[in-house]
């Protein structure tokens, strides 16, 4: 049985909640703010802090299902730039496992399209198939035999039979016929956005590329239907298209893309692809959408609701952030929100704060009912640039001022917060307290586990 637990943040509150602890035994109550000692330590088994100590730039967090695996029950991260996988019991205590297993988690053939630099490795994600078994990663990658008009990357796939790999590149069989190069054995990695994408988007694919360049594979399981999605950012070209939009499309299976359904879902600065409407949930000067990843929360109706969540601005930037969109269906039609209703969901409140910088490109993961999300933010507050790290949140549903029900994160932090109860021996009851106020206001605000951090938001108080 978990411990009993009340964490309050008012010493106003303490004495309500003292008489509410009164016939509760075996609970503890615990204010937040005399927590931290004096040697900047604090109780683990109670609390965590986004510290930035694992590296991890635009993070994607998978929980392992298969009930069959040794890594049952885990938590593994990808992220840019590295082949090295960690895994995590509680989201917050990271063990390197690719050093533990002896070998990355993708181990670059000799034949691959993709260039043998770890730089050049961007954004995995992966997903697992029940139905064969395996882990598919998809990522993006400079082509090993890069040229002037083909050195942009694009997106490849890879599988494996466990988490932690080695993952293979998966192979379309053909040699491509458009390389001057000498290699004959040489292959695409599945799935590459060929020249089928020019027929529905041609400002997205120059004339003389072989393949489309693009970031950010998101893998999507629709479970309103069971049919597969990918998202993805199509990169831009400086002479043809300046900025980068979100893509989808549904996929047969995890390697053989439904080109027919591909689907321009974003583009920078606007609320809707073809519409006219400002987002102010974007700088004024943005030319970015990226990062996305998707989440279908049930609407009570039978149906689903789908939040496509992206980032925007320019990632090395302390102007980065995660922005959501709502539609009610994998491919959209989707609609920014705007900052007052609840438009952005990583930020850093009009960049007016300098403890914090550049939050964004993220996943979710959920645990007991609750919704988490993991993220980046730049290790250097200051000067932001390239060096992100891990950072963990939960994520609320609340109803905005226009009565939709949207995401709001209790963050982005960098103070301690309570670890997920999944991860910890005890149980926060705050939220059963019995509170009122004599002077007629709201006194639920104190309980309902919600953090106020924006100034252009209403309805959290």
């Amino acid at each position: 049985m978990k411990k009993r637990i009340l964490c309050t943040a008012l010493a106003g509150v303490l004495c309500l909640s003292s008489a509410v602890l009164a016939g509760c035994g075996g609970t503890v109550e615990i204010r937040y703010d005399n927590q931290i000692k004096e040697d900047k330590s604090y109780n683990e088994n109670l609390f965590y802090r986004n510290d930035c100590k694992i590296p991890g730039a635009d993070p994607m967090v998978l929980k392992i299902t298969d009930r069959n695996s040794p890594e049952y029950g885990y938590y593994y991260q990808y992220s840019t730039n590295s082949f090295t996988v960690y895994r995590s019991k509680d989201l917050h205590n990271w063990e390197n496992v690719s050093k533990k297993v002896g070998h990355p988690a993708y181990i670059l053939g000799a034949n691959d399209f993709g260039a043998a630099l770890d730089g050049s490795f961007w954004a995995p994600e992966v997903v697992y198939d029940e139905n064969d078994g395996k882990y598919y990663l998809f990522f993006s990658m400079e082509p090993r035999y890069g040229d002037a008009n083909h050195s942009d990357e694009t997106l490849m796939c890879a599988v494996s039979d466990q988490p932690y790999g080695p993952f293979v590149a998966v192979k379309e069989g053909v040699a491509n016929p458009n390389r001057d190069h000498a290699l004959e054995n040489y292959f695409f990695d599945m799935p590459v956005l060929t020249a089928q994408l020019r027929e529905k988007y041609p400002q997205r694919f120059a004339e003389d590329y072989t393949y489309a360049a693009a970031l950010d594979p998101s893998p999507f399981t629709d479970p309103a239907t069971g049919k597969k999605y990918l998202y993805w950012t199509s990169e831009r070209y400086d002479a043809i298209e300046s900025e980068t939009c979100v893509f989808g499309m549904e996929m047969e299976n995890w390697t053989t893309p439904k080109y027919e359904t591909v689907t321009m879902l974003t583009r920078p600065r606007y609320t809707t692809v073809d519409g006219n409407e400002i987002c102010d949930a974007e700088i004024a000067t943005n030319t970015i959408n990226e990062g996305a990843f998707m989440y279908a929360k049930p609407n009570g109706n039978g149906g689903y609701t789908y939040y496509l969540t992206l980032s925007v601005n320019n990632y090395n930037n302390k102007t980065y952030s995660a922005i959501q969109a709502i539609g009610s269906s994998p491919l959209g039609t989707f609609t920014k929100l705007q900052k007052a209703d609840g438009g952005v969901l990583l930020g850093t409140d009009n960049q007016l704060w300098d403890h914090l910088s550049g939050p964004g490109h993220h996943s979710f993961v959920e645990e007991d009912g609750k919704l988490y999300i993991l993220y980046h933010q730049h290790i250097d507050v200051i000067a932001a640039g390239a060096a992100r790290a891990l950072s963990l949140d939960e994520v609320k549903f609340v109803t905005n001022d226009k009565g939709q029900e949207v995401m709001y994160v209790n963050g982005p932090t960098r103070s301690i917060q309570l670890l997920p109860e999944f991860a910890s021996e005890y149980k926060n009851i705050a939220g059963d307290a019995k509170i009122t106020a004599s002077n007629k206001e709201d006194a639920g605000m104190l309980t309902d586990g919600l953090l106020s951090l924006y100034s252009y938001i209403d309805y959290v108080k």
